[in-house]
């Protein structure tokens, strides 16, 4: 899998545990929700950072 594709992964995951937070009835199941969105952009963030810091040529910006 690419890098790319792992931050496609990691996004689409956030945004759905983002969409259950808002949804859940239970305001505990809702908030582990929101941590595990909270996990995946972190994940996201760090990607775009690690390929920002690369030499065009690697794939960087």
């Amino acid at each position: 899998m690419s890098k790319q594709n792992d931050m496609d992964y990691y996004q689409g995951r956030a945004l759905h545990e983002r969409e259950l937070a808002s949804i859940s009835a239970d305001a505990s199941i809702a908030r582990i929700h929101g941590e595990m969105a909270e996990h995946y952009e972190k994940i996201v963030a760090g990607a775009k950072a690690e390929a920002e810091t690369l030499p065009a040529s690697f794939g960087g910006g």
